[in-house]
């Protein structure tokens, strides 16, 4: 058990659901990307078109040669691994960082959006309309210093992974 008397398993239940609002996103170091939302179930097409309309205005705020050491993470869900999806990484020349399946505790944007449900808690949200409102308002609430910090978290997070010999850590 851990401080806040959940206990410490290596690996969490995951629930998958589908059909409401999705929302999508990108964490800088300086700075969150916008929030895409989408309707029902995320699928290796529709991943594929966010990536599309999205990654461009996030690669062009580097220099050509910082682009090339541009890494991009994501977790493991299937439109983020499918062959489609794949080919399209391969052909746009995106290096991915490969990711351990069931690693909350190495993605910094799951901190993010644990910050963001904390403020929506607070939000009196009766329909999708004000749903969207209420995370656009958060969204925006979130600093600098904030995604920074997280930035700055990642090396002592893989220590503590390693220490832990892959169980969860404090993040």
């Amino acid at each position: 058990f851990r401080n806040d008397l959940k206990r410490h398993e290596r690996f969490q239940p995951r629930v998958h659901r589908g059909g409401g609002l999705g929302i999508w996103s990108y964490i800088t170091y300086n700075d969150l990307g916008p929030l895409v939302f989408f309707n029902g179930r995320l699928n290796s097409d529709k991943y594929i078109e966010i990536l599309e309309n999205n990654l461009p205005n996030v690669f062009e705020n580097f220099s050509s040669e910082q682009s090339k050491k541009n890494l991009y993470q994501q977790d493991n869900a299937r439109p983020h691994t499918s062959a489609k999806t794949s080919k399209y990484f391969k052909k746009k020349h995106i290096k991915l960082i490969p990711w351990s399946a069931r690693s909350p505790d190495l993605n910094i944007i799951e901190n993010i959006w644990s910050i963001v449900d904390q403020k929506l808690l607070k939000c009196s949200i009766s329909n999708m309309g004000q749903l969207e409102e209420a995370l656009k308002t958060v969204w925006a609430e979130i600093s600098k210093d904030v995604t920074r910090k997280l930035f700055q978290s990642i090396p002592t997070r893989l220590r503590q992974v390693i220490n832990n010999k892959g169980y969860a850590c404090c993040y």
